[in-house]
């Protein structure tokens, strides 16, 4: 199909390819769905993305106090009783959970549906939902055909204290996948101390479905008051973030909406709801450049074969033939459970969440706002240095 082209009509066809192929993949990510894990849903909106730089503001954030996110290993083991301190059920995030944030779950796991409904057996209303971070894929074919799980998951030692406002059934409405629908609020931040019964995370039925649930001791963070932004202090973060956005509009990538950076409104939202926006921003624009360079990428393959002859006659023919570490980077940025990054892009807002000073944390916003507006501007250099 890509014989007697010109360069026009052979970049085209090969940008449609390359697509094309990416969307196979997710043909070939359905067999690897999660039956074991997260097919109880958390639906928080957010595309998570890819590797940020932390260098320069890092060592700001380390002297204002806030310590680094310990990551925990989870792996099968013993269960261990508590010392005493306070214990929360745990339900892995896809994301980081802001405070103030709404979280919906949609409960379908026996081990899930056991959380919930020992929450309403005992009064308890509060929920631990840490990052949850998994190897690709996440779950391999055996050999017999059964689906089977790592021996291994990470969670973040920093996480959001949710507190539970509504259980609603919802077997009927669903014809039986999901059992409930878990409405929350954030209502605070802990970091886990030990999660006391790891092997539940593994303990699956006959049909690969998890009866249990995670269970830690944490220690709660304080909750700081409420802290009133001096107009100076408002005027230059809005001024960086439309810096940002006029950036981005050069550079044909996600960007606040205008009446988002304007004085008035970073004054009225709290910090907290202004972490989000930015963690929201900041997936969305590292996605995009992400999905760019994975079909450039996919582009330069495809190119390749051309010229050593080998034309695939579909997509789902090329994506058999793609090399293991160009698929592996497709499948984890198509990944059923949302995109899987590396850890160095959730540093920084996890020392921003664990920060226990409001001022300070505007502070941290204003420095990542910085260093991104350089590299927005390095690249928009570079961009007119080859075009």
């Amino acid at each position: 199909p890509f014989q007697n082209m010109n360069r026009n009509q052979w970049t085209r066809a090969t940008n449609s390819m390359a697509l094309a192929v990416i969307g196979a993949a997710l043909v070939v990510l359905s067999q690897f769905r999660p039956s074991g894990f997260f097919p109880s849903r958390m639906f928080c909106g957010l595309s998570a993305p890819a590797k940020l730089r932390t260098s320069r503001f890092s060592r700001a954030l380390m002297r204002n106090g806030v310590q680094p996110n310990r990551w925990f290993e989870v792996t099968p083991g013993p269960e261990e009783d508590p010392s005493g301190g306070r214990v929360l059920p745990i339900f892995p995030s896809p994301c980081i959970l802001w405070p103030e944030q709404p979280a919906v779950f949609g409960i379908i796991e026996p081990g899930h549906q056991k959380l919930y409904q020992d929450l309403l057996m005992s009064g308890a209303r509060q929920v631990l939902a840490p990052l949850v971070q998994a190897p690709e894929p996440l779950c391999t074919q055996g050999s017999h055909g059964q689906r089977q799980r790592p021996d291994r998951f990470q969670l973040s030692g920093l996480a959001a204290v949710l507190h539970l406002e509504d259980l609603s059934e919802t077997s009927e409405k669903s014809g039986g996948i999901m059992k409930y629908a878990a409405k929350h609020k954030v209502a605070g931040r802990a970091f886990i101390k030990r999660i006391l019964n790891p092997s539940s995370l593994f303990d699956l039925n006959e049909n690969q479905e998890k009866t249990d649930y995670l269970r830690a001791e944490v220690e709660l963070l304080p909750d700081e008051e409420a802290y009133s932004a001096e107009p100076e202090e408002v005027a230059e973060l809005s001024d960086k973030w439309q810096e940002l956005r006029l950036l981005s509009e050069q550079l044909d990538e996600p960007r606040f909406q205008e009446d988002f950076v304007q004085p008035p409104h970073v004054a009225q939202l709290s910090d907290w709801r202004l972490s989000e926006g930015w963690y929201r921003l900041r997936g969305q624009v590292q996605t995009h450049r992400e999905q760019a360079r994975i079909a450039t990428a996919v582009n330069a393959w495809i190119q390749e074969e051309k010229k050593e002859g080998r034309l695939h006659a579909s997509p789902s023919d090329a994506l058999g033939e793609m090399p293991q570490e160009l698929l592996q980077v497709v499948l984890r940025l198509n990944s059923p459970a949302g995109p899987k990054f590396e850890k160095d892009f959730y540093e920084p807002f996890f020392r921003l969440l664990g920060t226990t000073s409001s001022q300070a944390r505007r502070e941290i916003l204003l420095k990542m706002a910085e260093e991104e507006a350089m590299n927005m501007r390095a690249r928009l250099s570079l961009k007119h240095i080859l075009h």
